[in-house]
């Protein structure tokens, strides 16, 4: 994910302008933002105070490096348990599956 070009306080700053009631094209304007980043922001962290808001954009980096340090790092990630930890693992004696479609009927199909 890429980082961001505005801070939380800039963030902060134009949810708190269109609270006040100033109009949401001129902070997408001077902000230079599309109206959907916007929404989205608003959507977001609309109810949150500014030091919440560090807070999360804190959690997210991180969580976004400890993901990838795990998919770098972790061979259990990608590696497949033996099937005989998994639950509903093929037995060798299996009998094989038996269709549905009687015999007659196939051929009925086939013959038209």
């Amino acid at each position: 994910m890429r980082k961001s070009r505005f801070t939380e306080d800039d963030i902060a700053a134009w949810l708190a302008d269109a609270e006040r009631g100033r109009s949401i094209e001129d902070i997408c304007r001077d902000a230079r933002i599309s109206e959907r980043t916007f929404y989205r922001w608003r959507e977001k962290f609309g109810c949150l105070p500014v030091n919440a808001l560090r807070t999360l954009k804190r959690l997210e980096e991180e969580n976004r490096i400890l993901r990838r340090a795990m998919t770098l790092s972790g061979t259990a990630l990608k590696a497949k348990p033996p099937a005989r930890f998994l639950p509903f693992a093929p037995s060798a004696t299996a009998s094989p599956r038996i269709s549905t479609r009687s015999s007659s009927a196939y051929s009925k199909c086939r013959s038209h």
